[in-house]
């Protein structure tokens, strides 16, 4: 990651990082300006949840699932395309073999989830979000499959845009501390429902250094990738125990 770049080769990582950043506008845009529009329709199901409950939680979940899927895909797709046309030319492959990468992750993750968990709880940061009770009606079945699985795909799509490619570009034209420190206030910047919540805040900041070290240490995006889902899966799954019972 952030090899030097033949002289010569036209490329200009800070053109390619400014025009990377529209993205990150627009799926701020598709999450808040959809939750607008979305408002009304979320209103009136809240009124028919006690005529239809479980349906009506359903489609309540959905909308706001499918708002932060398509705001995770917005960064997804860009980035993806970005790499293919330009990454692999400019930086080549990931650095070591996948299974080790991946036994990286993991060896590294599952500590490291549970203790920023730990952390959260004890700092009693925990946001209410993650914390299931029934938005509409009754509980959505399969509650905890759904939001696992988009927790997962959210820190893949995060970690695609932010490290493999951002990070990668930043690391190519300045000292790998800048480049880390200014990506992590972007990552950070990102994740506007923790504005006002200076303990989520905290815990995103450092979670976003972390796995920018990671990336950077490795050469890969994998161990940092994996350690984010993993955050992301035991804060979904040990906020809500009770529906494991």
């Amino acid at each position: 990651m952030g090899k030097a770049l033949a002289v010569g080769s036209g490329f200009r990582p800070g053109v390619h990082a400014a025009v990377l950043l529209v993205p990150l506008l627009l799926s701020q845009l598709v999450l808040q300006g959809g939750g607008r529009l979305a408002e009304p329709y979320l209103q009136r199901l809240a009124a028919e949840a006690h005529v239809r409950p479980d349906a009506a939680e359903v489609d309540y979940l959905t909308v706001l699932f499918g708002l932060v899927l398509l705001c995770e895909l917005v960064i997804l797709i860009p980035s993806v395309t970005w790499w293919q046309t330009y990454g692999d030319a400019e930086f080549g492959a990931d650095v070591g073999s996948p299974k080790a990468l991946i036994r990286h992750g993991l060896r590294i993750g599952v500590p490291y989830a549970l203790t920023v968990y730990g952390l959260m709880w004890w700092t009693d940061s925990n946001p209410d979000f993650l914390r299931y009770t029934g938005m509409v009606g009754h509980r959505m079945p399969n509650y905890l499959v759904v939001a696992v699985s988009l927790g997962s795909f959210g820190a893949l799509c995060e970690e695609f845009y932010f490290r493999r490619v951002l990070l990668t570009i930043m690391t190519s034209s300045m000292p790998v501390v800048v480049a880390v420190g200014l990506n992590t206030l972007l990552f950070a910047a990102w994740h506007v429902h923790a504005f006002g919540n200076p303990a989520l805040m905290l815990t995103i900041l450092s979670g976003g250094a972390f796995y920018s070290v990671l990336s950077v240490k490795y050469g890969s995006m994998i161990p940092g990738a994996i350690c984010h889902a993993l955050v992301n899966t035991f804060a979904v799954l040990l906020n809500n125990l009770e529906l494991l019972m």
